[in-house]
């Protein structure tokens, strides 16, 4: 180990050790996430409506290095803001068979199962609805496994994080049941960011 190398682990023990005596230790985790962005297009009983649509959640491909890995499940929430009409928030449930793989591309095919939200502006109810979809992703993607170190002269934070990266777009659709207009059909394409799971300790120095 370089001197260099063994003055910043020095630096983070001394750090680590005034936290345990009187400062403030944080542990913190993060899931193997997929995150997603896109627009989206709604026909219905009141008529065409686009919108835009940002969702994420854990799922089991961001987690597991396996290039041979059969499938992805993943449970998350979602946010659709449309044109017109009341924004629907809520959570999914997604399952996906991975029907292509080279070493760094994949495509998967899946379906979605959606509990859709809406809230009413006049009364402030909550009004319930459903969505079920079907699937197509492709995205470019690498293992990471590493440790991390970051300090200031406020604390410092330790840790490491495991999974995959990476990029890629999507196209989905299928019947939703909206609560302000029955039933309708809902398009969204867009782009993934998978990251992989991520867990450590933040040590605060007191006072400073």
């Amino acid at each position: 180990m370089s001197l260099a190398a063994r003055g910043a682990v020095l630096r983070s023990v001394v750090v680590v050790v005034a936290g345990l005596l009187g400062g403030c230790v944080i542990p913190f985790a993060i899931p193997p996430t997929r995150a997603e962005v896109g627009a989206s297009s709604q026909v219905g009983q009141a008529g065409p409506n686009h919108g835009f649509h940002v969702g994420g959640g854990a799922h089991l491909a961001s987690g597991n290095q396996r290039k041979d890995l059969p499938l992805d499940v993943g449970i998350g929430g979602f946010l659709d803001v449309a044109d017109h009409g009341a924004n629907t928030g809520g959570v999914y449930v997604d399952t996906a068979l991975f029907v292509e793989r080279h070493h760094d591309t994949r495509t998967s095919l899946g379906m979605r199962g959606e509990l859709r939200i809406q809230n009413d502006a006049m009364t402030g109810d909550h009004r319930y609805g459903a969505g079920a979809k079907l699937r197509i992703d492709h995205e470019i993607y690498g293992a990471v496994s590493d440790d991390f170190s970051e300090d200031d002269r406020c604390g410092v934070a330790v840790g490491s994080h495991h999974g995959n990266v990476g990029v890629g777009v999507y196209v989905e659709a299928g019947p939703v049941w909206q609560p302000d207009d029955g039933r309708a059909w809902l398009a969204t394409a867009g782009l993934t960011l998978r990251m992989p799971s991520v867990m450590g300790v933040w040590v605060g120095i007191p006072g400073c």
